[in-house]
């Protein structure tokens, strides 16, 4: 490995290192969603957190959740911009989004 792949390799580690807490900010968020929908400040913290996971995920070797996370933050975005709040169902489907995340994470490392 030369120093180019070993950096990498830092960093990829240093990514996997800090998606526990990434993942529960968004639970956090998608909580404070499903009790208040309307909650502004939930959905950009989620959107944030699921643009950030989904523009670091594709370069450390996990395209598929890259695509999902920046999917949901298509969605998120979208409703922001339209200044509407998320439907329970819109809620429930970003908490999948969000489990399926966890689990393709821990499924490959």
């Amino acid at each position: 490995m030369n120093d180019f792949e070993k950096k990498v390799a830092e960093l990829r580690e240093i990514f996997l290192q800090g998606l526990e807490k990434r993942f529960m900010d968004m639970e956090r968020a998608l909580s404070l969603l499903e009790e208040d929908p309307a909650d502004a400040s939930a959905l950009e913290a989620l959107c944030a957190q699921l643009h950030k996971l989904g523009g670091a995920a594709g370069p450390y070797g996990y395209p598929e959740a890259s695509e999902l996370a920046l999917d949901a933050d298509e969605m998120c975005v979208g409703l922001i911009e339209d200044g509407k709040s998320p439907t329970p169902g819109q809620v429930g489907k970003l908490a999948e989004t969000v489990a399926a995340l966890r689990k393709s994470f821990s499924t490959k490392s």
